[in-house]
């Protein structure tokens, strides 16, 4: 079986991979690394920070436990790339094919996601402070941030369809005009985050922590919030029709201009939570008529 060893060079230059009898790799030092092709070869442990990378071909390729902090991927093809417990501090792809891509347990923290497509990526890694914009998480299959700590990142313009966000913490983290719908958000912590003018058709947030959220301008049309706990949440204009609240608690929240009409299943919400919510005349009227009719 080859065996590919990867010399450490100077972190202030970029390197240029040359393949020697089929069975090495040495690294040397180059302005940038373009056009090379990496595909299926086990690069594990190798010191590639701070090298930019463009039209390079790292399908199924096996970078774990490598350093790659500070390094660009500009239109590179990383499809089932295993970039497991790595150290991706800073680091930037852009328009890259990330498709089944892995990057769990490693330190993702500032790193940069421009366009691409990242459908099936397993990103279950610190990704605190991360941006991503104008992202594909969704194909046939659909991205996992399962546990995740996304603390202060920053989705824009992302089609995150479907994507795993169980057990995430998403603590002072933005998404801006963001796809959410369908997504799994079972458990997530939120907390100080923005969610603004975004879809969340059929969302799962059972037994979520909202807490201090902006969900102003977002579409919350078929949500399931179930046993969720709202505590200081600006509902402010979005319709909860069709919205799943059965056990949910509602704390300090503004929900003027909502309209719980339809089909929203206001029954089985804690009503004594509600009591310190801002409500509208109509909100405070369907209220009264709902603890009416439970009293009745």
């Amino acid at each position: 079986m080859s065996s590919y060893i990867v010399r450490q060079v100077d972190f202030d230059m970029a390197v240029r991979a040359v393949l020697e009898n089929n069975d090495r790799m040495r690294l040397e030092a180059s302005s940038d690394i373009t056009d090379e092709g990496f595909r299926g070869m086990d690069l594990a442990n190798a010191t590639l920070a701070g090298i930019r990378f463009t039209r390079c071909d790292f399908a199924r390729v096996v970078l774990s436990l490598s350093n790659l902090a500070g390094s660009e991927f500009i239109d590179c093809d990383l499809t089932n790339a295993d970039l497991s417990s790595c150290d991706l501090k800073g680091t930037t792809f852009t328009n890259c094919n990330m498709k089944g891509m892995s990057t769990a347990d490693a330190d993702a923290r500032d790193v940069v996601f421009e366009g691409g497509n990242l459908a099936g990526a397993n990103l279950a890694c610190d990704l605190a402070y991360a941006k991503f914009a104008y992202v594909n998480f969704t194909d046939l299959s659909f991205a996992s941030f399962f546990g995740s700590n996304l603390a202060y990142a920053h989705f824009a313009f992302c089609n995150l369809r479907g994507a795993e966000f169980a057990l995430a913490d998403l603590t002072g983290a933005k998404l801006e005009h963001c796809a959410l719908d369908g997504i799994d958000a079972s458990r997530v912590r939120l907390d100080g985050t923005r969610v603004q003018a975004c879809t969340l058709d059929t969302a799962q947030f059972t037994g979520a922590h909202i807490k201090g959220v902006d969900l102003t301008e977002s579409c919350l049309m078929g949500m399931q919030a179930l046993r969720a706990i709202f505590f200081g949440v600006d509902l402010e204009g979005c319709s909860l029709r069709g919205v799943l609240l059965e056990g949910a608690q509602l704390n300090n929240c503004n929900l003027r201009g909502v309209l719980p009409e339809g089909s929203v299943g206001w029954g089985d919400v804690h009503m004594d939570d509600l009591t310190r919510a801002t409500l509208g005349e109509t909100e405070s009227e369907e209220i009264n008529s709902i603890r009416a009719d439970e009293t009745s």
